[in-house]
C-alpha cells in the first residue's frame, strides 16, 4: 500500500528529505540538543545559586554598616554627655577652660570636625573653633531636633558647614539639669569623608564599596568616592532604584542594577535602613566580579560541549558512508529488477539490516506476480459487484459520452451492451438541455462536489419516458477521472407520493368543514353566554331589590321601636314639668328642685338625640370598607332595641383582653346583627319562654372576629333548618315577615364582606355565628 502524502506534514518532509548522512547529523543534533539545554540550565542554576549568595552577602554587609555607624552615632552621643554635664556641673567655669575641653575632645576624636557648647536658645558660648563663638546656630536641624525632646539628633548633610565649604553634618545631644530643664546643647560637626577611617570598618574584597545616604537620599559617604561634587551627591538618588524603594518603604532592598556614577557599571548593591534616624546604609559589588567564578565554568562547559558536538558528527559521517554504500548498491540491483534481470542474493559489505532488506526485494519481486494474478480476480469481484446492484449506474466523461454501465442500467434502459458505446446522456433523457448547460454541472462533480436530483429519464429501446433520481459524484476509472451516476427508478414513488397529496387534500377540506362547524358551535355559545350574564346581571338587580326591600322593611319596624321607645321618655319629661308648675303655683320650686330636674331632662334628651344618631348610622349607606370595634356595633344595636328587650335578659361575653375588630362595612354589619337579635326576641315571645335570655359572645379565631348570638327559645326545626337563608322564606304569616332578613343577612357578610354566616342548634336554643 502506498502512503498518502499528507499536506499538514510536509514540513517534516522536507526535514528529512537528505540522504542518511543527514539524517545522522541530525540524530546527533537531536540528541545533543538535551545536552545543550542541560549545560545551559545548570549554567542557570549556578547563576541564580551565585546571584542570592551575593545579594545575601551584601545585605550582611549593609546590616553590619548599619550597626557600625549606628555605634558610633552612639558613642558621639555619650561623649556629649559626658563634655555636657561636666560643662554644667562646674558653675562659673570660664570660657577658656571649656573651650580647652572641646578642643582636647575634638582632637582626640576621629571624624570630627568641630564641637560647640549653645545656650538654649542657640548661641555658641564655647567652641574648638574660636570664629564660632557667639555665633546663633539655632537655625540647625540638629539644634531644633535636639531642643523639643530627641536624645540625639542628626542632620542631614548640608553642602557647606558653619566654618568651611565642604559639606558637612551635625550631631546635636540636649543636656539637662538635675530639674530636667534644658542647660544647653553639645553640636558635633562631621566630616562625611573621614567616615572610613573610623565608623565604616567593614572588610570588602577587591572592587567592593560601601555607601551612607541622608533621609533624603543625598550621598554622605561613598568608599570608592573620594570627594564628589554637591551635584554628584544630589544626583544620587535618581540613578538608584534599591535606594529609592528603601527610603519608601524603610525596609531592606536588594537586586542588581546599573549605576550611573560608577561608570554606568552593573552592580549587586544592597541598601538598609538606620530605623531611628532614617538614614540609608549600602553596600555593593561590580557583577563583573562577583559572577567571575560562574562565568569561567560557563565557558569550560561550553568549550568541552563544543568538542563533544564534533565528536558526534565525525563518527555520524563515517556511520553514514558505511550505511549509504551498501544501499546505493541495492538500488542499483533494485533497478536491475524492475527490469527483470536475476540479481545476487547476497552482499558481503552490507550491514545486516541492508542484507535483510535486499533478501526482502527479492521475495518482493516474486510477491509482486502474485499480486497481480490478486488483481485481476479482485476486479472481477468488483464488476460482478457492480453489475448487481440495486440502482442502475453509468459512467461518462465531461461531454456526456458513455464509457461504461452495469447489468441493472442496461435492464432499466432495455438495451443491449454492444449498444452502449453508441449511445450518450442525451439519449436517456426525455427533455435533455443543451450539452452546454450539462457541462459545467458536469465539471463541478469532477473537481469534488456530489449532485441529487430528480430527472426525466427515457428508455432507448423504446422510447418510453419515466422518473429517475440521480445521484452524481466522481470516480478514477482507467487513469482518467469521469463522471459516475446512480441512477434509481422512481415512477412508483411518485405515484405513492400523488396518492397520499390526493388524501392530504382531502383531509385539508374536512378540516376546513370541521373548522366551520367549530366556529358556529362557538358563536352559538357565546350567544348562550351573553344571555346567561344578562341573567346573571339581573339576578344581581333583584338581589339588590331585595336587599333594599328588606332595609325598607326594618326602617318601618325601627321608626316604630323609635315612637315606642320615646314615648315613655316623653312622658317622663311631661310629668317632670307639670311638677315645676305645680310646685311653682304653690310657691315651694326652689332653684335646686329647678336645677335638677333640668339635669335629668338634659340626660333623657342626650339619649333620645343618641337614638337618633344611631338610627341614622344604620340607614347611611356604606361607600368602602373600614375597621371598627365589634362590641360597639352589639351596644349600639341593644341601645337600639332597648325597648324590646325589656322583659329579655341579655348577657354580653367579651373574650377579648385588647378587643376584637372587624374590617368591612359596619352599618351592614349592624343591620346583620338588628336582625338575628330581633329574630331571637321574636323566637322567644312568641314561643313564650318563661325565662328569655340572649346570650351574646365576642371572641377572636386567628384573623378573624366571631360574634355569636344565641337564645334559649328552644332552636331551629331540623325539617327546615336547611331553608332559613333562602330568600322569602320564614315560618311566620305573610302580613307579619317577608322572609328576606336572614338572606339578606348571609349576602352581606359572606358576598360583601368576605366572612361566613352559620346556625346551628346549641344546648336549649339556637346559635348564629358571625365570623369575619
Amino acid at each position: 500500500m502506498i502512503e498518502t502524502r499528507h499536506p499538514e506534514k510536509e514540513w517534516l518532509y522536507r526535514l528529512l528529505r537528505g540522504g542518511i548522512r543527514y539524517r545522522l547529523f541530525l540524530l546527533v543534533f537531536l540528541i545533543m540538543l538535551p545536552f545543550a539545554a542541560l549545560l545551559g540550565y545548570m549554567y542557570y542554576e549556578r547563576y541564580e545559586i551565585r546571584r542570592t549568595h551575593a545579594l545575601q552577602s551584601e545585605l550582611e554587609v549593609a546590616r553590619g554598616l548599619a550597626v557600625s555607624f549606628s555605634n558610633y552615632l552612639n558613642g558621639i552621643r555619650k561623649q556629649s554627655v559626658a563634655l555636657g554635664h561636666a560643662i554644667i556641673s562646674t558653675p562659673g567655669s570660664e570660657e577658656t577652660i571649656t573651650a580647652t575641653l572641646l578642643t582636647g575632645t575634638a582632637r582626640l576624636s576621629p571624624g570630627v570636625r568641630n564641637i560647640c557648647w549653645l545656650s538654649p536658645e542657640g548661641v555658641v558660648q564655647a567652641s574648638s573653633e574660636k570664629t564660632l563663638v557667639g555665633r546663633d546656630l539655632s537655625d540647625r536641624a540638629s539644634f531644633r531636633k535636639a531642643i523639643t525632646g530627641s536624645d540625639l539628633a542628626i542632620s542631614d548633610i548640608a553642602p557647606t558647614g558653619a566654618v568651611t565649604a565642604r559639606p558637612t553634618l551635625t550631631v546635636s545631644v540636649p543636656i539637662r539639669d538635675n530639674a530636667g530643664r534644658l542647660a544647653g546643647v553639645v553640636m558635633t560637626a562631621i566630616e562625611p569623608a573621614r567616615l572610613k577611617e573610623f565608623a565604616l570598618t567593614q572588610k570588602r574584597p577587591e572592587g567592593g564599596a560601601l555607601a551612607v545616604f541622608d533621609t533624603r537620599g543625598v550621598l554622605v559617604f561613598h568608599s570608592l568616592l573620594q570627594n564628589p561634587t554637591w551635584e554628584e551627591r544630589v544626583s544620587w538618588k535618581r540613578g538608584d532604584k534599591i535606594l529609592s524603594r528603601a527610603l519608601v518603604t524603610q525596609k531592606e532592598q536588594a537586586g542588581i542594577q546599573r549605576i550611573t556614577h560608577l561608570q554606568n557599571s552593573k552592580w549587586v548593591s544592597a541598601r538598609v535602613p538606620i530605623p531611628p534616624i532614617g538614614w540609608i546604609v549600602g553596600a555593593g559589588h561590580p557583577v563583573d566580579i562577583a559572577f567571575e567564578e560562574v562565568r569561567t565554568g560557563m565557558i569550560g562547559d561550553a568549550l568541552l560541549g563544543t568538542a563533544v558536538f564534533l565528536l558526534a558528527f565525525c563518527v555520524a559521517a563515517l556511520l553514514g558512508r558505511s550505511i549509504s554504500r551498501p544501499l546505493l548498491a541495492l538500488e542499483r540491483d533494485a533497478l536491475l529488477m524492475g527490469e527483470g534481470s536475476t540479481v545476487t542474493v547476497e552482499d558481503p559489505l552490507a550491514p545486516v539490516e541492508v542484507q535483510k532488506l535486499r533478501e526482502s526485494l527479492v521475495d518482493m519481486s516474486g510477491a509482486l506476480l502474485r499480486r497481480s494474478r490478486e488483481l485481476q480476480e479482485s476486479e472481477i469481484s468488483l464488476r460482478t459487484v457492480f453489475d448487481n446492484v440495486y440502482d442502475g449506474i453509468v459512467i461518462h466523461d465531461e461531454m456526456g459520452r458513455i464509457i461504461d454501465v452495469n447489468k441493472r442500467w442496461l435492464e432499466m434502459m432495455r438495451v443491449s451492451r454492444d449498444q452502449v458505446p453508441t449511445l450518450t446522456i442525451a439519449d436517456a433523457s426525455a427533455h435533455p438541455p443543451p450539452l452546454m448547460e450539462l457541462t459545467p454541472m458536469w465539471r463541478r462533480v469532477l473537481s469534488g462536489e456530489t449532485m441529487m436530483f430528480e430527472w426525466a429519464a427515457r428508455r432507448p429501446g423504446d422510447g418510453a419516458e419515466f422518473d429517475s433520481e440521480i445521484f452524481l459524484c466522481s470516480i478514477r476509472f482507467n487513469g482518467k477521472d469521469l463522471v459516475m451516476a446512480n441512477i434509481r427508478d422512481i415512477s412508483e414513488r411518485k405515484r405513492i407520493a400523488a396518492e397520499l397529496q390526493r388524501s392530504r387534500d382531502e383531509l385539508e377540506i374536512r378540516v376546513q368543514e370541521r373548522t366551520a362547524d367549530l366556529a358556529r358551535a362557538f358563536a352559538d355559545l357565546e350567544a348562550e353566554t351573553e344571555l346567561r350574564v344578562a341573567a346573571v346581571e339581573e339576578l344581581r338587580v333583584k338581589e339588590q331589590l331585595v336587599i333594599q326591600q328588606s332595609r325598607l322593611a326594618a326602617m318601618g319596624e325601627m321608626m316604630g321601636k323609635i315612637a315606642h321607645h320615646w314615648r315613655q321618655p316623653l312622658n317622663v319629661i311631661g310629668l317632670m314639668v307639670q311638677d315645676m308648675l305645680l310646685s311653682a303655683q304653690v310657691e315651694t320650686l326652689t332653684v335646686q328642685e329647678i336645677e335638677e330636674s333640668t339635669d335629668r331632662i338634659m340626660s333623657i334628651l342626650d339619649r333620645l338625640s343618641k337614638s337618633i344618631d344611631d338610627f341614622q348610622n344604620l340607614f347611611s349607606p356604606d361607600t368602602r370598607k373600614s375597621v371598627f370595634w365589634a362590641q360597639e356595633v352589639v351596644e349600639t344595636a341593644l341601645s337600639l332595641l332597648r325597648a324590646d328587650l325589656e322583659d329579655i335578659e341579655v348577657q354580653v361575653e367579651d373574650n377579648c383582653q385588647r378587643g376584637c375588630t372587624v374590617d368591612g362595612f359596619r352599618n351592614q354589619y349592624l343591620q346583620v346583627v338588628l336582625n338575628i337579635i330581633t329574630n331571637a326576641r321574636e323566637t322567644l315571645q312568641d314561643r313564650k319562654v318563661a325565662d328569655p335570655a340572649i346570650r351574646i359572645t365576642i371572641a377572636r379565631e386567628g384573623e378573624r372576629t366571631v360574634v355569636s348570638i344565641s337564645d334559649n327559645g328552644g332552636g331551629i326545626n331540623a325539617e327546615i333548618r336547611e331553608r332559613i337563608f333562602d330568600p322569602y322564606f320564614s315560618t311566620k304569616a305573610p302580613e307579619k315577615a317577608t322572609g328576606i332578613g336572614l338572606f339578606m343577612a348571609k349576602t352581606i357578610i359572606e358576598k360583601n364582606m368576605g366572612g361566613t354566616l352559620t346556625a346551628r342548634n346549641r344546648n336549649s336554643g339556637a346559635e348564629f355565628s358571625i365570623v369575619v
